[in-house]
């Protein structure tokens, strides 16, 4: 049986994820303190590919999320756990103080986990470091 350290929150929401050349959309299938699952966008097997090969294990990545009222973005530094041609798991290294507290509220008991996910005011971003 798996056990894990912290509670995944299933999310479902669109990433922007930036690469060198180019751009392309991905879904943030799950976040938890401890990292977060991207799966590539299965219509397009060019994005599920570049998605899946741009990284390379243990490559750092940051995460930003804008939040509706905030001017700055909350961030992690995270770095390649695992990838496969279901998607990348990364683990976070570095979280925010505001990042965790927000996590921390999407996985409390009976949180409203579509509200809260209503509060981010764009595409959260994942991008190579």
């Amino acid at each position: 049986m798996e056990r894990r350290s912290s509670l995944r929150v299933a999310c479902g929401i669109e990433v922007v994820v930036r690469l060198k050349d180019s751009e392309l959309r991905a879904e943030l299938m799950n976040i938890s303190q401890r990292g977060l699952f991207l799966r590539p966008n299965l219509q397009s097997p060019r994005a599920a590919l570049l998605l899946t090969s741009a990284w390379g294990r243990d490559d750092l990545v940051s995460f930003q999320i804008l939040l509706r009222g905030r001017r700055q973005r909350v961030t992690a530094l995270g770095k390649i756990a695992w990838k496969s041609d279901l998607g990348v798991g990364i683990d976070f290294q570095v979280l925010s103080g505001e990042l965790a507290q927000y996590i921390e509220r999407l996985a409390a008991p009976g949180a409203d986990v579509r509200a809260i996910l209503a509060e981010i005011a764009e595409p959260p971003s994942i991008e190579a470091r």
